[in-house]
Order: C-alpha cells, then structure tokens, then sequence
C-alpha cells in the first residue's frame, strides 16, 4: 500500500513539473565516463611497469652484482620509486573504479582484488616477455 502511495505521489510531482526527470543521455555519459577513467588508470599501471622494466634493462641487477657494494649502491639511487609508488596507485584506484563498474551485486572485495591481481601479474608478463 505505502509503495504505491509513494510511487503516485512521485508521478503527481512529475506530471504537476515540480520535479524533472534526468535525461538518458546524463546516465550514459556518466557511465562511459567511468569506463575511460578506468581505461586510463590502466593504462598509467602499464606506463609505470613498462618504466620500471626499461630500467631493470638498461641497469641489469646482474651486470651490478659484479660491482659489489658499489653496483647495489646505484641500483637503490637509481630505482625509480616515484614509478613503483605510482604503480601501485594507480592499480588500487583502478581495482576500485573497477569495483563500481558493472553488476556490483556480484563482486566482493576479495574477488576484484583477486582479479585485479591476476590482471596486474598479466600486465607485468606481457611487458617483461614481449619487450
């Protein structure tokens, strides 16, 4: 009974212009506009490993182990933290993002993180194995 007084109440202030009904098109923007803020986040995780692994290849921990104390000392000042740190943001922000996307009713945190993780292990093999 009290859903239906609501439900005429509500379409009485539609029909009477007291309150607008939001257009479609405000939903489908919104919607694409969280898939490409997402699309972007991915694509910063990847920007940020592909740095990393272009370091590990120009600074080869292999080659500095032959240095001793001294090639260890510029693999640590010349790591690129701010990339890593980077990395990990971006991949938390877009495990989120990712969580809001789509049928949300069907997603614990602990299976985006899951996947999320298997995506990130993914990512990091492709660049590593195809250059």
């Amino acid at each position: 009974m009290k859903k239906k007084k609501i439900e005429g109440q509500i379409l009485k202030k539609i029909k009477s212009g007291e309150i607008q009904m939001k257009p479609r098109w405000k939903f489908v923007v919104k919607m694409w506009e969280e898939r490409a803020l997402w699309l972007v986040l991915i694509l910063a995780v990847v920007l940020s490993i592909s740095g990393i692994a272009y370091f590990a290849d120009k600074y080869s921990p292999r080659e500095l182990v032959e240095y001793g104390s001294i090639g260890f000392q510029v693999f640590y000042e010349d790591f690129p933290y701010y990339w890593l740190f980077g990395a990990i943001i971006f991949w938390i922000m877009s495990v989120k993002m990712w969580s809001r996307l789509g049928n949300n009713y069907r997603k614990t945190t602990t299976k985006v993180f899951l996947f999320g993780g298997l995506l990130l292990v993914v990512i990091i093999a492709l660049i590593l194995f195809l250059g």
